[in-house]
């Protein structure tokens, strides 16, 4: 049976509301974002929407040269690699696919994050927060069930996912291509 890769990122995002997150969560990464391309040129989440207003989030295609992310010379993370069937594959292009045909319709899930922080389970159908959006559409895809609820998935939750780190450092490193900190 043919298989691909696709890649889960996490990053311990240099920004004010990630930093909060952090220190009140406890955890060392604070977004998520689903990569279907070792390069990184097809990687989604949900983040800001404009970049000098965090309180406005929406689906979309990231790059780590844009954006938040520009303003920043290193962007510690990890990329995770997970081996997928060609089926598992399909169904996560169709669901990704759903999400860009219908991006009007989706937006961040601020409320989410104090149902996380809390514990509390409830889900808002178009409403996600970035590893929210990772982990559904591993599940939804048949790749993963991390056996909880959408909304208690943090990016921490996330590194369960896969034993095969790809690279671990500041991402924009990894971008250049030269691969200096790398744990590989």
């Amino acid at each position: 049976m043919d298989s691909r890769n696709i890649y889960i990122i996490l990053v311990k995002s240099p920004t004010v509301p990630a930093k909060f997150i952090r220190f009140f969560k406890r955890e060392k990464y604070s977004h998520a974002a689903i990569a279907l391309d070792k390069e990184l040129n097809s990687m989604f989440s949900f983040a800001r929407k404009w970049e000098s207003f965090p309180f406005a989030g929406c689906f979309k295609r990231e790059n780590i040269n844009e954006g938040v992310y520009k303003k920043h010379s290193k962007l510690p993370g990890i990329i995770l690699e997970l081996t997928v069937t060609e089926q598992q594959y399909q169904k996560m292009i169709v669901q990704i696919e759903k999400f860009k045909k219908n991006k009007k319709i989706y937006s961040y899930n601020y409320l989410g994050l104090i149902f996380n922080f809390f514990r509390l389970d409830y889900k808002r159908d178009y409403k996600f927060f970035c590893s929210e959006f990772v982990y559904y559409i591993l599940n939804e895809s048949g790749i993963i069930d991390l056996k909880m609820s959408r909304i208690f998935v943090s990016p921490q939750e996330l590194l369960k996912v896969s034993d095969k780190v790809l690279y671990e450092g500041n991402l924009k490193t990894y971008l250049m291509g030269t691969f200096v900190d790398s744990v590989v």
